[in-house]
């Protein structure tokens, strides 16, 4: 069964377009057995995102939060883009259906 995250963020006004141009490059570099991510705006507020995570299961999942956690390009990103820590809700994903193609709108 999928496992992943939705990661609020909230990115510093200025730093949208970086954090964009970044998010896209990243996207087709899907790493430590992560399967999809998809990045949504908030319509409420225009700096901040919903950053879903995909993995194939808890375990890996888990695994993976942790290499990316202690990655140095993890801190830095936080750092350069974001305005807080993100926030995570954890969970089983219970449907799912992913095309095959990375696409920034």
């Amino acid at each position: 069964m999928y496992y992943g995250t939705i990661a609020r963020l909230h990115v510093k006004p200025e730093m949208v377009d970086q954090f964009l141009t970044y998010g896209t490059e990243m996207a087709g570099k899907l790493r430590f057995g992560l399967v999809a991510g998809l990045l949504y705006q908030s319509t409420n507020d225009p700096y901040e995102y919903y950053l879903v995570i995909v993995a194939p299961g808890e375990m890996i999942y888990e695994q993976a939060v942790k290499m990316i956690q202690l990655h140095p390009e993890y801190r830095r990103v936080v750092n350069l883009f974001l305005d807080a820590e993100p926030e995570f809700a954890d969970g089983r994903v219970m449907y799912s259906q992913f095309p095959q193609t990375t696409r920034r709108s």
